[in-house]
């Protein structure tokens, strides 16, 4: 988890979320490896194409302002209908 970080990363506010969106069923992803600064306290990302509206899965981990460091993924959950 972003707690896995490095004392010096930990409450920077500029730490950059990287956002995954994933449908195992068929194999299609959005990555947005750069999604926001973390002082937003916000970020988007476009869902992968989804016709059969399969369960999407998402994950978040984060990296350091300077990219020393970065957080294990963390699983947020699966968006579905």
């Amino acid at each position: 988890t972003f707690l896995n970080l490095p004392y010096k990363c930990l409450y920077s506010k500029v730490a950059t979320p990287m956002l995954l969106a994933y449908v195992p069923e068929t194999g299609k992803a959005s990555i947005d490896t750069a999604a926001a600064k973390r002082y937003t306290g916000t970020a988007s990302l476009p869902m992968p194409s989804n016709p059969n509206r399969h369960a999407v899965h998402v994950y978040i981990a984060f990296v350091a302002f300077d990219h020393t460091a970065q957080s294990n993924s963390y699983y947020l959950g699966a968006i579905s209908d």
